[in-house]
């Protein structure tokens, strides 16, 4: 497959993204690990969502927490 998207800013092809670790806040406090997705030639922010890693690993833990808990 021919990668046919380009970047908003700089009109490049996009063919692979940068990836950032960002936080991610509900009023003023940090509650998530985030990500941006980031233009490789003008670093222009494509995107921005939930670490979806980051989420479940803090599922499991909180999950193993409670359980040890109960």
């Amino acid at each position: 497959m021919i990668n046919s998207g380009k970047c908003p800013k700089c009109e490049k092809t996009i063919n692979k993204v940068s990836l950032e670790a960002v936080d991610v806040l509900v009023g003023f406090q940090t509650q998530y690990n985030g990500v941006s997705y980031s233009c490789p030639h003008c670093r222009t922010v494509l995107g921005v969502g939930i670490d979806p890693v980051a989420l479940m690993n803090d599922t499991v833990s909180k999950t193993i927490q409670r359980l040890g808990a109960g």
